[in-house]
């Protein structure tokens, strides 16, 4: 048994830093590696005191690159809220979404997974909840997720999601420098009426530096 996930580790630790059609190809070779042991291999590293970084970044890689086989156990690793070195394994997941990587209705899933974790996430350890905001606002940008972080912004049941829904809205709005009142206003209103000081703190910072950037690019375009 030890010899057996000696061996598993072996084989999980080459997909650390590499493209998912890359650690496709390396799983590929082995099919005793399944979603259900990725899982729970990343159940055991999180759970160890003193856990892997590197082995939980190549066990993300893995679950990611097992998708869609692996979407029930990925959607089940990202409901996990203890111990604290499970947020490095949802950083490292986010990640390793290369939405090339995945066809259309693929990606709808993981949008949507990755709207229910900012809708659900309790905490800000490891910057999860944070990449999860700019996955969504850069890499996987289109008009459904940026209405999903819209939304998030004003619904995310706690603080650490409506952070991550402003660090990704926020993104969108540097990038695009021109935006209507409507769409400045989500981060606005965020600023002016949410529960929580650091969400209202964040938006407030974020308010002033996009209103700055607008009025330097007008400057320069007369």
């Amino acid at each position: 048994m030890i010899e057996e996930r000696a061996a598993t580790k072996a084989c999980l630790m080459r997909c650390c830093f590499a493209w998912t059609q890359e650690v496709r190809g390396n799983l590929s070779k082995h099919p005793e590696i399944t979603p259900t042991v990725v899982a729970v291999e990343a159940e055991a590293e999180t759970a160890n005191p003193t856990s892997d970084l590197e082995y939980i970044q190549a066990l993300a890689s893995a679950v990611v690159a097992l998708l869609p086989a692996s979407y029930e156990s990925l959607s089940s690793l990202l409901s996990m809220s203890s111990p604290k070195a499970v947020y490095e394994l949802h950083f490292s997941i986010f990640a390793s979404l290369d939405r090339s990587a995945f066809n259309p209705l693929e990606q709808d899933g993981l949008q949507y997974l990755l709207s229910e974790y900012l809708h659900n996430v309790r905490s800000t350890e490891a910057y999860a909840a944070w990449k999860a905001g700019l996955v969504l606002g850069e890499g996987w940008l289109s008009a459904r997720s940026e209405g999903l972080l819209q939304r998030l912004i004003a619904t995310a049941r706690y603080p650490a999601g409506r952070l991550g829904a402003v660090n990704g809205y926020r993104f969108i709005m540097q990038r695009r420098k021109t935006y209507t009142a409507k769409e400045f206003g989500v981060i606005r209103r965020a600023a002016r009426t949410d529960t929580s000081l650091r969400v209202r703190e964040a938006a407030a910072f974020w308010t002033k530096q996009l209103r700055q950037m607008q009025i330097e690019d007008e400057a320069t375009s007369r």
